[in-house]
């Protein structure tokens, strides 16, 4: 296609779904339908979907000329109190696993 045919969207969001954890990065959350489906009839939703650019982190296609199929699981350290103040650390860091490759 000699790169006439996008993936994506400059500055789209992805679709996240949570596997574990709380929260919501301050960032507005919306359920996909599936999602806010599952949370009604059972009271929760144990693995809930977000709608792209709707989920607890931000995460926005930079070139869409680069977009590739691929599944990645985001991996947050928990947060962590500093010995030399009283402040947690919203995180220690993260790791990004492309589930396809296992980079």
């Amino acid at each position: 296609d000699m790169g006439t045919v996008l993936n994506a969207d400059y500055g789209s969001g992805v679709i996240i779904e949570r596997l574990e954890g709380t929260g919501n990065g301050h960032n507005e959350l919306r359920l996909t339908e599936e999602s806010e489906m599952e949370a009604l009839t059972n009271s929760q939703s144990v693995y809930p979907t977000y709608q792209a650019g709707f989920g607890p982190v931000k995460v926005k296609v930079v070139d869409p000329r680069k977009i590739q199929a691929a599944n990645f699981e985001l991996y947050i350290d928990k947060a962590t109190q500093s010995s030399t103040s009283t402040l947690l650390s919203p995180y220690n860091g993260w790791k990004l696993i492309n589930t396809l490759t296992n980079d």
